[in-house]
């Protein structure tokens, strides 16, 4: 783990024994910040929105029984609090995941864009990266 004031990464097995971890990561390095520690609802945004792309690449970008990494990166930088999830798996196009059927309710990362401000996605050198940008209005 790579961790400064202002920024953390983390590398962990895409495993689901994993994502505990990966929440307690997001938790404590955004709670770290007053802004934040201070609405409790934005620090369980974030860790709701970091356990869904966790879960994603846990279930989807591996094969199943193929070993993968799942990594994390966390910044905190002028009113904004930025993830950055990323795999060495199978591809993903955001865009093609349906719609839930009238009635149905939304689940995964069809949840995401309620969650954040900003949310993109690229494929590039066999590297799958999500980045989701939150908005707190407040510096860091």
């Amino acid at each position: 783990m790579m961790e400064s004031a202002r920024e953390a990464k983390l590398q962990l097995p895409a495993r689901t024994e994993h994502l505990a971890a990966a929440g307690l990561f997001v938790r404590r390095f955004f709670g770290a910040n007053v802004h934040v520690a201070a609405n409790p609802e934005l620090l369980s945004r974030m860790e709701r929105v970091a356990l869904e792309f966790c879960a994603h690449i846990v279930r989807h970008a591996y094969a199943e029984g193929e070993d993968g990494m799942m990594g994390i990166r966390l910044c905190m930088d002028a009113g904004e609090l930025s993830m950055w999830f990323s795999d060495w798996g199978e591809g993903f196009d955001p865009a093609a995941v349906p719609e839930p059927e009238p009635g149905e309710s939304a689940s995964g990362l069809l949840l995401i864009p309620r969650y954040v401000d900003e949310w993109s996605y690229s494929s590039e050198d066999g590297v799958n990266t999500h980045h989701v940008v939150v908005r707190i209005g407040d510096e860091p």
